[in-house]
């Protein structure tokens, strides 16, 4: 059994220059928790594997090719591989989101 508390786990900054916990990575899965201040932004970008995003805290604008929502804590977002997504905190708390990787990559 492997057990992770994001609140604990050591931080590093990811590609993006964001405080991110790394809580498992192998050959299937990739699953990151990260953490954005108010206005903070993750800009557009895309990924060659599906990705799911579960908000824990906070509300932010999550884009997913050209379309973009509010979401709030206790939300499932799935993005389609190679499609271009991003993010930006919105509200006066941080938004704090997990990103759930499949490692399965497109061609």
């Amino acid at each position: 059994m492997n057990i992770v508390d994001f609140d604990t786990a050591p931080r590093f900054e990811n590609p993006l220059g964001l405080s991110a916990c790394l809580a498992v990575d192998t050959e299937d899965v990739q699953i990151v928790q990260f953490t954005l201040k108010p206005e903070e932004v993750i800009p557009p970008h895309a990924l060659p594997m599906r990705v799911f995003f579960i908000v824990l805290e906070g509300s932010g604008e999550v884009t997913v090719s050209n379309e973009k929502k509010v979401v709030s804590e206790n939300t499932l977002i799935e993005c389609p591989p190679g499609v271009e997504r991003g993010w930006k905190a919105v509200g006066k708390g941080i938004l704090r989101v997990v990103a759930i990787k499949s490692m399965k990559t497109i061609s």
